[in-house]
C-alpha cells in the first residue's frame, strides 16, 4: 500500500505500523510522488493525508479514481470535523480517520477496505437544498456514503468518474428530470437501483413512472424505513 503525506515523521510512522501489522508499504512525500509510485507499482490501496501543499489529498483522491475507480483510497486528517469527512466521502474516499488514531483503528479499516466490505454509496439528486441535507445526514447516520447533488449536470458528471450503489433522484430538477435520468443510467447501468421521490405524484406522473420501468417510488414526504429497506439490499458494484 502507499502512504501519502508531507510529514516525514507521519509517513515513517506509518509505514512502520503498516509493515508490523503485515502490510507492505511504500511513502511519498507528496502527491505528485505519489501519482508517479502508482504508475510504477502495483498499489492495493493508498493512505493520504488530506492537508498538503500543491495537491491536496483530495485532488490527490480525484486524480487517482479517475484513472482506476476501484482503488481504495483512505483519507486522513488532523481536522476532523463533519464538513471534511463529507466532502472526502463526496470526493469518492473508501476511509476517512482523524487524528489521532488508535493503531486498532486503522489496521480494522484497512482491513475493511481490503476485504473489500464497503459502505454503502448512494448519489441523491434533489434540487431541495433542506431535502436534499436532511436525507443526506440521515443515510450518514447509518453508515452509508453519500453524494448529494442538486443538479442532474453535475450528478452525470460525478458518474463519469465514481462507482455508486443507488441513485435516489427527485422526478423534476431544474436542468432535467428523474425519468430521463433513469433512462439513461438504465442503458449505461443496467444493474444500478434507482429511487424516484416527487412531492407531485398525481395519476399522470405515476403513470410515466410506471412506463419508464422505475423500480421504486417514494412520495415526499418520504417514509426514511422504505429507503433503509432498499440501501440494506444494495450491494457494492465495485468490488
Amino acid at each position: 500500500m502507499l502512504v501519502v503525506d508531507d510529514d516525514p515523521n507521519l509517513t515513517d510512522l506509518l509505514v512502520d505500523t503498516l509493515a508490523a501489522i503485515g502490510y507492505e508499504a511504500f511513502a511519498a512525500e507528496s502527491a505528485k510522488t505519489a501519482l508517479e509510485v502508482l504508475r510504477k507499482e502495483h498499489i492495493d490501496l493508498v493512505v493520504s493525508d488530506i492537508n498538503m501543499p500543491d495537491m491536496s489529498g483530495i485532488e490527490l483522491l480525484e486524480e487517482i479514481k479517475k484513472a482506476n475507480r476501484h482503488l481504495p483510497v483512505m483519507l486522513i486528517t488532523g481536522i476532523g470535523n463533519d464538513s471534511i469527512r463529507s466532502r472526502a466521502y463526496s470526493s469518492g474516499a473508501d476511509g476517512f480517520l482523524a487524528k489521532p488514531f488508535r493503531i486498532g483503528t486503522i489496521e480494522s479499516e484497512i482491513g475493511r477496505m481490503l476485504a473489500g466490505i464497503k459502505r454503502t454509496r448512494v448519489l441523491i439528486i434533489d434540487d431541495n437544498e433542506d431535502f436534499l441535507s436532511s436525507l443526506k445526514q440521515r443515510l450518514e447516520d447509518a453508515d452509508n456514503i453519500v453524494y448529494p447533488f442538486s443538479t442532474v449536470s453535475g450528478a452525470a458528471r460525478f458518474l463519469e468518474s465514481h462507482t455508486v450503489d443507488l441513485v435516489i433522484t427527485d422526478l423534476k430538477m431544474p436542468d432535467g428530470d428523474g425519468i430521463s435520468l433513469f433512462n439513461d443510467l438504465h442503458e449505461r447501468y443496467p444493474d444500478l437501483p434507482v429511487i424516484m421521490v416527487s412531492a407531485y405524484a398525481t395519476d399522470d406522473i405515476m403513470e410515466k413512472i410506471k412506463e419508464s420501468g422505475v423500480g421504486k417510488f417514494l412520495p415526499k414526504p418520504i417514509d426514511f424505513k422504505e429507503i433503509q429497506t432498499v440501501v440494506a439490499t444494495c450491494k457494492s458494484r465495485s468490488s
